[in-house]
């Protein structure tokens, strides 16, 4: 008997699509210089404000963000060691969860998440898992 994943996780039917809606809207969005622009403004704010010395991308989507940021760029935020996992939308957190693993096991020793858009049931997931809240850039 096939289980539906959706269900067990209390998520709708239409989740996935409702995801990749989400995403491609950000994407078309972040298409325009000055939205692109003001994200990462955004972005540098909210790591400063963490004390982030390093963001490192969860996804590509994140990754082309972080590229887009003038300098001081992603890895020179002067912060007190902090390590920030940067994602674009974060729907289900494991690619954040995933890129916190990757960042510990290159010596990071405390890890937090910034997303520019989440999906609820994903951000409390990365929350349990880094045992700190997501900052969301756009609620």
């Amino acid at each position: 008997m096939a289980v539906e994943t959706s269900a067990v996780q209390g998520l709708s039917n239409d989740w996935v699509t409702d995801t990749l809606l989400q995403v491609a809207a950000l994407e078309r969005r972040l298409a325009d210089p000055a939205a692109l622009a003001e994200l990462t403004r955004k972005l540098t704010e909210a790591g400063r404000a963490l004390g982030a010395s390093s963001l490192v991308p969860a996804s590509a989507l994140a990754g082309r963000i972080l590229a887009a940021m003038p300098p001081p760029n992603a890895n020179h935020l002067n912060g007190t060691g902090l390590t920030v996992v940067v994602e674009g939308y974060l729907a289900t957190g494991v690619q954040v969860v995933r890129a916190a693993g990757r960042a510990r096991a290159e010596g990071a020793k405390r890890i937090r998440a910034i997303a520019v858009k989440v999906n609820p049931v994903g951000a409390a997931f990365v929350a349990d898992e880094l045992g700190a809240p997501v900052v969301v850039l756009e609620p």
